[in-house]
């Protein structure tokens, strides 16, 4: 099977005419630029010569990127924000001067190096701070939910409760609160009963407590099972 052959480097006019407008502007070259302008009037170029189109082009948008930061950091430096010692770097290179404009458009390509593993972090820490929130209200909205589900489960075992006594003491057809009402009026009476007449005396104890002796004993067995039980 043929492998297929390398893309072919396309290079448009309109780019060697971006090309040719920044050098002539540029007060100094890097080797890769005077190649180019060695080449420049060509109408024609081989593959190797349109690669090293591409690389000028690609170093005078770094380039173009580099003069903005500049720009920018000439900006923060008429403000009150104060300047990093790598900017104070940057703004002290005389630009007339060949290692000085080198020298400074290195120092911007550190510069940017910086502050995109600076934005790098920042984003990392930002997306960290996000994901803890998130895992934060998922687990109170657990913890949530878990709390509305042992409440749903305390509800329904005091309902099914309330319904067991009713049939242990013969009201299965009273209202769930009709019959609350009378256990808790029952209770009322009994209480005011006991104050007016004593009737923890023995005299009187033993006779109530002998017509409803197996009844008591039935109740309080099934509280304390429910006392004990695990679902509510």
């Amino acid at each position: 099977m043929k492998k297929p052959g390398r893309r072919k480097i396309q290079v448009t006019s309109s780019d060697l005419d971006e090309l040719n407008a920044f050098l002539d502007q540029l007060r100094f070259m890097t080797k890769q630029q005077e190649r180019f302008n060695q080449i420049s009037d060509k109408t024609e170029f081989s593959e190797d010569e349109q690669k090293l189109v591409k690389a000028n082009l690609r170093e005078m948008k770094a380039h173009k990127n580099r003069l903005e930061t500049l720009e920018m950091i000439k900006f923060k430096s008429k403000t009150t924000q104060q300047l990093t010692d790598l900017e104070k770097e940057i703004l002290s290179y005389d630009l007339s001067k060949r290692d000085d404009f080198f020298n400074c458009h290195k120092a911007i390509n550190t510069y940017l190096r910086l502050e995109k593993i600076t934005h790098s972090e920042i984003k990392r820490i930002d997306q960290k701070v996000r994901n803890e929130r998130i895992q934060k209200v998922r687990k109170e909205q657990t913890e949530a939910q878990k709390q509305r589900t042992a409440e749903n489960r305390h509800k329904y075992f005091l309902g099914a409760s309330v319904l067991r006594l009713k049939q242990m003491l013969g009201f299965d057809d009273m209202n769930d609160l009709d019959f609350l009402k009378l256990i808790t009026n029952s209770a009322l009476l009994w209480s005011a009963a006991n104050q007016e007449y004593n009737l923890k005396k023995p005299e009187y104890y033993e006779r109530i407590t002998s017509l409803i002796t197996n009844k008591v004993d039935e109740v309080e067995d099934f509280i304390e099972q429910a006392k004990n039980d695990a679902r509510k």
